[in-house]
């Protein structure tokens, strides 16, 4: 098995630069499963939730909460939340593909998102979506640069030329 030094370090530059891209990427999926967390646990009368999940989730729940209390309107909120969930998950799925595209329209909504708790006053969640989005943004910097390195040439072990 090789050990580190045995590896080029153009191998080892584009590893490192693909993990942080992906681990960037799974941000999405983090706040998509927290947000649905949130809501299940509302629907359940729970008085706790992930500050990492997403606000405008909350939002829909205590609107639909304070509705007038039937057990359609109490699941509309779950379902929006899904709605929305989704949304992220195919951010995550998207920018872990390598689609840029996906990685600033989420970190787009993310910021928007990230602003009702600045209208709140929620110190926590601030600081926390403040690191989600740090996470993000590295994500996206790491799939630029990978972008930016010249293509790997096929592999030639075992070939003869004659």
């Amino acid at each position: 098995m090789p050990t580190d030094q045995a590896i080029d370090p153009a191998i080892q530059t584009r590893l490192a630069l693909e993990a942080q891209s992906r681990n960037g990427a799974n941000w999405f999926f983090w706040i998509a499963g927290m947000s649905l967390v949130n809501s299940l646990v509302g629907l359940f009368g729970g008085q706790w939730g992930f500050v990492i999940g997403l606000g405008i989730t909350q939002v829909i729940d205590a609107v639909l909460t304070l509705g007038d209390g039937s057990p359609a309107s109490r699941l509309v909120g779950p379902v929006l939340t899904a709605a929305v969930a989704a949304i992220f998950i195919a951010f995550g799925y998207f920018a872990r593909e390598g689609r840029r595209w996906a990685f600033i329209a989420g970190i787009a909504l993310y910021v928007l998102d990230s602003l009702l708790f600045v209208l709140v006053r929620d110190v926590l969640a601030i600081a926390l979506h403040a690191f989600a989005l740090y996470c993000l943004v590295k994500g996206l910097r790491a799939k630029d640069q990978l972008d930016r390195l010249p293509k790997p040439r096929p592999a030639t072990i075992g070939l003869r030329t004659a």
